[in-house]
């Protein structure tokens, strides 16, 4: 069974614009037939409209090459709202712990 790598943006980013040892290591990574790569709706959106804004075919094509040879993990949006509801409180809390101890207060 095929270990899942799960690829953030800038690493395909870097894998795109192909200068830097980040870029070799995930190509190294990408082409181990013991790694399945595993994309999702969020990665898509973090890289495709800017090409497709921009036109960049080059980029584009790049870009759904690595969504066409990968597993897509598909978002539960139930999920996908629970974590956004933690988000928010955890944020709240910290913002709480750090205007408490420099003296502020949180106003929103």
């Amino acid at each position: 069974m095929a270990k899942r790598v799960f690829f953030d943006a800038n690493v395909i980013i870097a894998m795109f614009r192909g200068s830097n040892g980040i870029a070799r290591k995930a190509f190294e990574i990408i082409n181990d037939s013991e790694i399945q790569i595993v994309c999702s709706d969020a990665l898509w959106l973090e890289l495709m409209p800017k090409s497709l804004f921009n036109k960049n075919q080059e980029e584009v094509e790049f870009y759904q090459t690595i969504f066409d040879q990968s597993e897509y993990a598909n978002w539960d949006l139930a999920v996908l709202n629970d974590a956004k509801k933690y988000c928010k409180r955890l944020w709240h809390s910290c913002y709480g712990c750090n205007s408490y101890l420099d003296g502020s207060t949180f106003k929103g």
